[in-house]
């Protein structure tokens, strides 16, 4: 079930990335805002297109799969979802499932019972009935991840999880995906909180001006001469035996001039 990249480029956004995502596997996607993260994650879910390489499930690109079959096989929650949207909680995380529905018939016993499930595990049960735009920017990210979540895909994409939740939700969310890849899941996400990704990634990727430019655990990935060349800040880190966590102290950014 590995999804691979074969020197994959989209325009001037990515060039010539190689990477290979096992089941299993939580991995995750780190680099500043415009590195390419988005638009990696769009091309593995066959959104976009590669102008050149290509992306391949099981040895078949992505984008060859009819949209049905993709949609079964792997489910992706973009960054942003629209904030118009008139359909209730429960409505709009079941049209995640139109894959599985029968086409003359509604949701089966079966697939109601899994949107109840991941309702219940992102504690959204009291919003079933609430139309989706009369939440805040946090719950519809919930949401959004719930749908995700209901399609039983093996291969989960996620564009920046845990960017509008509250701490407790951001812990949550990650132990979730975690278990999902104690599963045998693959889990590929995005994500600007280095200390969370160090602590619950077994992978990850380092992505600069449409590189990926280092992979590996958390510790070979994460130190202060990548921080400053990738991320422009003046950093240190340091592991904290007794949690098992990497910490990062930013001290100052190096992206505007000293006065």
């Amino acid at each position: 079930m590995a999804i691979t990249l074969q020197a994959t480029s989209f325009h001037h956004i990515i060039q010539n990335v190689q990477a290979t995502f096992l089941p299993g596997e939580l991995v995750a996607l780190i680099g500043p805002n415009g590195a390419g993260k988005s638009t990696i994650l769009r091309m593995m879910a066959g959104v976009l297109r590669p102008t050149s390489g290509a992306i391949s499930l099981d040895g078949k690109k992505i984008n060859a799969l009819h949209r049905r079959e993709r949609a079964k096989r792997i489910a992706f929650m973009p960054q942003q979802i629209a904030e118009e949207i008139t359909f209730t909680v429960r409505e709009f995380i079941a049209m995640g499932l139109y894959a599985h529905r029968n086409p003359l018939g509604g949701l089966s016993p079966l697939l109601r019972s899994r949107v109840d499930e991941v309702m219940h595990s992102l504690a959204l049960e009291r919003y079933a009935d609430v139309v989706l735009h009369q939440l805040s920017g946090g719950e519809r990210q919930r949401v959004a991840i719930a749908r995700c979540l209901a399609q039983g895909s093996d291969n989960i994409l996620l564009d920046e999880p845990i960017a509008n939740l509250d701490i407790a939700h951001q812990l949550d969310t990650m132990e979730i995906l975690t278990n999902l890849a104690k599963k045998g899941h693959l889990v590929v996400i995005s994500i600007h909180d280095l200390e969370l990704a160090a602590r619950y990634a077994s992978k990850m990727y380092v992505v600069h001006h449409g590189k990926i430019v280092r992979e590996g655990v958390a510790q070979d990935v994460i130190d202060p001469v990548m921080l400053q060349e990738v991320f422009q800040v003046d950093a240190m880190t340091y592991f904290e035996h007794e949690n098992e966590t990497l910490r990062v102290h930013a001290k100052k950014s190096l992206i505007m001039p000293t006065r």
